[in-house]
């Protein structure tokens, strides 16, 4: 009597378990769980449940004949209770598929084959109903992420002209005197000079001499390198003249030192008499020239003077 009774038991424990796997199973077979034409698109998408990641390629079939599968996808699904009691990793299932043509209008039996398991829907197919009536407004959604910064606008139409500063400080001019004499016999003699940082300079000198017979030459001279003009520089400007009959004379001249650079200016002079010349006085100033400052001139053609626009001929400014 003990035997039966224990055998009795192991029947039923192994009853129980049968029916636990096939309760999982009959839970975890393929379903599909909706078909949905886009007749304006000519597809029809599918959704299946419970597929089993190892499955091959689907296939459908509307009513036994074959639609063209034109693309699927296979998605991971949360594990329930019952998929962990069968111990089976199952996923979720998309299938998009041709619509035949012409369109069969009617309800058909729609079979999806994935793998070695079989899923049958009943599906509608037919014109589309008159429009429903519009449902409640839904619960305000959450706000959505910050999107990226657009592309940067054109550049907008350039602004009317401001109105004009106020006039700026007049400049400041360098200078200096002399005072002594000047050697004879050819021999050059430097009188004064300046050195200049960056910018453009108006220059002007005025040498005096004493009444003699002497013939005097003066020199204005650049020396961008900075030694003394004896061993070379530029000549700007020079005026010869006899003490006899003129005792004084004026040089003028321009200059511009470059941005970053420095530059000496001299004026330097010579008397051609056998003794020195004495009694020699003179001045040089240096004077910063601000382009801004002035005015704008324009052009009057009939009267050919006046200012001159960018496009204007410089040529036609010449005398009638």
């Amino acid at each position: 009597m003990q035997t039966n009774h224990y055998f009795r038991a192991i029947c039923f424990a192994g009853t129980l378990a049968l029916g636990l796997a096939v309760s999982a199973a009959a839970q975890t077979r393929l379903t599909v769980t909706s078909a949905l034409p886009d007749y304006s698109a000519g597809n029809l998408t599918i959704r299946v449940a419970n597929l089993r990641t190892n499955s091959a390629a689907p296939t459908v079939e509307l009513q036994g004949s074959p639609l063209a599968v034109v693309n699927y996808l296979v998605m991971q699904v949360p594990r329930t209770p019952a998929i962990r009691t069968s111990k089976i990793q199952l996923v979720g299932g998309l299938i998009i598929t041709e619509l035949p043509s012409p369109l069969p209008v009617g309800s058909f039996s729609l079979q999806v084959k994935w793998g070695a398991e079989t899923a049958n829907f009943d599906l509608s197919l037919g014109a589309n109903g008159p429009a429903g009536p519009q449902g409640p407004q839904g619960v305000q959604g959450n706000p959505g992420m910050n999107g990226l910064p657009g592309d940067p606008g054109p550049a907008g139409p350039q602004g009317p002209a401001g109105p004009q500063g106020p006039a700026g400080a007049a400049p400041v001019s360098i200078g200096g005197s002399f005072a002594g004499g000047i050697h004879g016999k050819g021999a050059l003699t430097e009188l004064m000079d300046l050195p200049l940082s960056a910018g453009t300079y108006l220059l002007q000198a005025q040498v005096s001499t004493s009444t003699g017979s002497d013939r005097v030459t003066c020199e204005l001279t650049d020396d961008a390198s900075g030694d003394m003009v004896f061993t070379g520089g530029t000549i700007l400007t020079s005026v010869t003249f006899d003490t006899a009959s003129i005792s004084g004379v004026t040089l003028a001249s321009a200059v511009t030192v470059p941005v970053g650079a420095t530059d000496q200016e001299h004026v330097i002079c010579k008397a051609t008499g056998l003794s020195d010349l004495t009694g020699v006085t003179g001045l040089f100033v240096a004077t910063p020239v601000v382009f801004s400052q002035f005015g704008q001139f324009t052009n009057d053609v009939t009267s050919g003077g006046g200012t001159t626009t960018v496009s204007w001929d410089i040529s036609q400014n010449k005398g009638q």
